[in-house]
């Protein structure tokens, strides 16, 4: 996982979405459930090295990344309304 979260990065004020390679800030959240979710966005779209030869992910492994996460989407409905 080429990427962690920080609470004290210098460059927000909030929870931060970090590259180890260089400290990079790619992403700041008000909350640590926005940050897992753009988190988890990049570990799934970034390349496997240690994939094997040849391998896809299948059908049901497609899909479910496409599924509605709606846990998740509660969590953030629920951060929302108490930031108001």
């Amino acid at each position: 996982m080429p990427w962690h979260l920080e609470d004290d990065h210098p460059g927000c004020d909030g929870v931060a979405v970090v590259k180890d390679e260089g400290s990079e800030l790619v992403g700041c959240h008000r909350t640590r459930t926005q940050a897992l979710a753009q988190l988890a966005a990049l570990n799934i779209a970034e390349p496997q090295e240690d994939r094997a030869e040849g391998y896809a992910p299948s059908d049901g492994m497609v899909e479910e990344v496409r599924t509605p996460n709606l846990t998740l989407a509660r969590e953030l409905l629920a951060d929302l309304h108490r930031l108001r």
